[in-house]
């Protein structure tokens, strides 16, 4: 990120290239909120530190809600990681976040086990949240 230019050309090769929409997600808790108007983002992955803070106050509930609806505004999707209560999910649910990971809907996994997960679980619980 020290050279925003050359970050932003490579970003768009890779987008052309037609790379999957996980190589180009900003992470709420790791990047810079600016660069959305220059990187060709298809997610915004809300990080984990803003989940947990989720149920702890108001504050949290705002943020998540104000992450979620810039998403909604920009026409990207809305990710959510670290997701570890029902009650996370649930107020995910109700802001509409698009999708999101944790250990709600399982453990790391390695590929085997990732795969028998996918099998008994129809079209991956964890992918959408509505």
């Amino acid at each position: 990120m020290r050279n925003v230019d050359e970050t932003a050309r490579r970003l768009i090769a890779v987008k052309q290239l037609g790379r999957p929409r996980s190589d180009r997600r900003l992470r709420t808790g790791y990047s810079s909120l600016a660069h959305l108007q220059r990187f060709p983002v298809d997610a915004l992955k809300i990080d984990r530190s803003f989940i947990a803070g989720l149920s702890k106050n108001k504050e949290g509930e705002t943020l998540i809600h104000t992450l979620v609806q810039l998403g909604k505004a920009l026409s990207i999707e809305t990710f959510a990681e670290g997701i570890e209560q029902e009650e996370q999910l649930s107020k995910l649910k109700d802001e509409d976040c698009d999708s999101g990971q944790g250990f709600l809907f399982a453990r790391p996994l390695d590929a085997a086990a990732t795969e028998a997960f996918m099998q008994s679980a129809g079209k991956n619980r964890a992918a959408t949240l509505p």
